[in-house]
């Protein structure tokens, strides 16, 4: 991988916020299970909020205010998940 280079655990919309269908990716399994739940509800907060404005984390903060950390542990451990 490229210097500077970062993988990510991404989800993927499968239709948009009127369905509310969400793909997430695989190898998300292999996270742990609060790294999963933070993901999960960053998507949800996006069925309202459809960008990340500041009222996006507002509502991300009120539902899950530990997230800051539960991301941080996730972007640490997406190397090791993608490559295991």
């Amino acid at each position: 991988m490229a210097a500077g280079a970062h993988r990510r655990l991404c989800v993927s919309r499968l239709a948009g916020p009127v369905t509310g269908k969400l793909t997430l990716n695989p190898w998300l399994v292999k996270a742990p299970r609060d790294c999963i739940d933070y993901v999960i509800l960053h998507e949800l907060c996006h069925l309202k909020e459809h960008n990340h404005s500041p009222r996006f984390f507002k509502l991300l903060d009120r539902h899950m205010p530990a997230w800051r950390q539960r991301k941080a542990r996730l972007d640490e451990l997406a190397e090791i998940i993608l490559n295991a």
